[in-house]
């Protein structure tokens, strides 16, 4: 039986992980005093440091996700019924989900974007 020589690997010390996670807090501080002054109230953290999402977004999400469910079944059944074929049918409905995908990323394209990345101070490299 061959005999195999087993090592001990310290254990890390968390005076590290406490020091970056003090320097990390006082950037998050920092950073959100900083904030610029064009950013509304629904974009300020919740007390567990998540962003919270403004309700435009959230309502424009919700219509597209209900537009995309309805519009393609809605597409196909009215194809069908007019052709009385699958294909042509399925064809449609997935040309119509694509094109409110579309619809989605143009409206979230040209969305005034209050708190892009190039307003962001630059972080120096540790």
């Amino acid at each position: 039986m061959p005999h195999t020589k087993k090592t001990k690997v310290p254990a890390a010390s968390n005076s590290g992980t406490t020091n970056s996670t003090s320097t990390r807090s006082r950037q998050r501080k920092r950073h959100s005093a900083e904030a610029s002054p064009n950013a509304s109230d629904s974009e300020e953290p919740l007390q567990n440091g998540s962003p919270q999402i403004p309700g435009n977004v959230a309502r424009k999400l919700i219509v597209f996700s209900i537009a995309l469910l309805i519009v393609p079944i809605l597409a196909y059944f009215i194809t069908l019924k007019i052709s009385g074929q699958t294909t042509p049918a399925a064809v449609t409905a997935a040309v119509t989900a694509n094109l409110v995908l579309a619809g989605y990323v143009y409206a979230a394209w040209i969305e005034e974007d209050t708190g892009s990345i190039d307003d962001q101070p630059k972080r120096k490299a540790d």
